[in-house]
C-alpha cells in the first residue's frame, strides 16, 4: 500500500529494485541503459521512452535512493540491505541540505520584495507611477537607460513620473518629446517608447515648486 505522504512511486521503487538487482552500486548511464548493456529484456526500462527514464531516475535522486554523479551517470545510493538508521543518516542529511536551500531563496525573495516595497511611487488619478528625478546634467540617454531599468526591475508597472523642479520643466518636456519618438527610442532595449499623460505642479511654496511629466509605455 502506498504511503500517503509519498507520492505514487511504485513504478520509481520497480526500477530502483531492478538496477540494485542488475548493476550493485556500479555506476550507469541513460545511454548504456538504453543501449541494453544488462542482458535482460524484462527489466523495467527497456520499454521506456528517454524522457519518462530520465523522470524516474531523477525522481529517486530526488529521494536519495540514487545519486547524480554528473556527466549523466547515476549509481545506487541507498541499497535494500542498508540498516534503517543508515537510510535515515542520508535522508537527514539531505532534508537539512534542502532546509538550508529553501530558507536561503525564501530570504532572497523576502529582499527581493522589500526593495520593491521601498521604490519610489507616486499616485496620480488612482495609478502608480515609478519616480524618475530628472536632474539638469542627465540627458535623454541618461533618462531613457534610468527608465528601462526601473520598469525591467518592476515588471509590475508600465509608467513613469519625470521629476524635476518646476525652474526644470523645458529640460524635462525636451527629453519626455524624445522618449515619445519612435525614431529616439528605435535603437534602445526596452520599451519601444512612450506617451505623455499629462503634466502637474505641485506644491504651495513658489520657490519649492515640483513639476511632473507622467509617461505611460506605449507597447502595453
Amino acid at each position: 500500500m502506498a504511503d500517503p505522504l509519498l507520492p505514487t512511486i511504485d513504478d520509481r521503487i520497480d526500477l530502483y529494485l531492478a538496477l540494485w538487482n542488475a548493476l550493485g552500486e556500479e555506476a550507469f548511464t541513460v545511454d548504456s541503459l538504453r543501449r541494453g548493456d544488462v542482458d535482460d529484456r524484462d527489466v523495467p526500462w527497456a520499454s521506456l521512452a528517454e524522457r519518462d527514464l530520465r523522470d524516474r531516475l531523477e525522481t529517486l535522486v530526488a529521494l536519495g535512493l540514487l545519486d547524480w554523479q554528473g556527466d549523466d551517470r547515476y549509481r545506487v545510493r541507498l541499497t535494500p540491505a542498508d540498516s534503517l538508521d543508515t537510510w535515515l543518516e542520508h535522508t537527514a542529511t539531505r532534508t537539512s541540505a534542502l532546509y538550508d536551500a529553501v530558507e536561503a531563496a525564501a530570504a532572497d525573495r523576502d529582499d527581493e520584495e522589500a526593495v520593491a516595497d521601498e521604490r519610489d511611487v507616486v499616485q496620480f488619478q488612482g495609478e502608480t507611477f515609478l519616480r524618475t528625478t530628472v536632474s539638469p546634467e542627465l540627458t535623454f540617454e541618461d533618462v531613457a537607460g534610468d527608465l528601462t531599468e526601473l520598469l525591467g526591475q518592476a515588471s509590475d508597472h508600465d509608467a513613469a513620473a519625470l521629476c524635476a523642479p518646476a525652474d526644470e520643466a523645458d529640460h524635462v518636456q525636451r527629453i519626455a518629446d524624445r522618449l515619445c519618438d519612435d525614431e529616439a527610442m528605435a535603437d534602445r532595449q526596452g520599451p519601444d517608447c512612450f506617451e505623455k499623460v499629462t503634466t502637474q505642479v505641485l506644491g504651495n511654496d513658489p520657490d519649492e515648486l515640483e513639476y511632473r511629466m507622467y509617461l505611460a509605455r506605449c507597447d502595453t
